[in-house]
């Protein structure tokens, strides 16, 4: 399993459900407050294995759990 991967799992152990955002926008809300930070825009520009943002999430979310 990957570095990054693993480390989400243990924050997600460590976090309750309502920690996690509720979705792709959210994260991307969340991410952007840091000064710089494009998120979605990153994002947009990577290979698209998912159909949305909302799908991306929940499969790094299910890789993590």
């Amino acid at each position: 399993m990957p570095v990054a991967v693993n480390a989400l799992k243990t924050d997600l152990a460590s976090a309750g459900p309502t920690d996690l955002p509720a979705n792709f926008d959210e994260l991307c809300t969340l991410v952007e407050q840091t000064e710089g930070v494009r998120f979605r825009d990153l994002f947009s520009r990577l290979p698209q294995r998912a159909a949305s943002g909302d799908e991306a999430l929940r499969a790094v979310l299910e890789m993590a759990r």
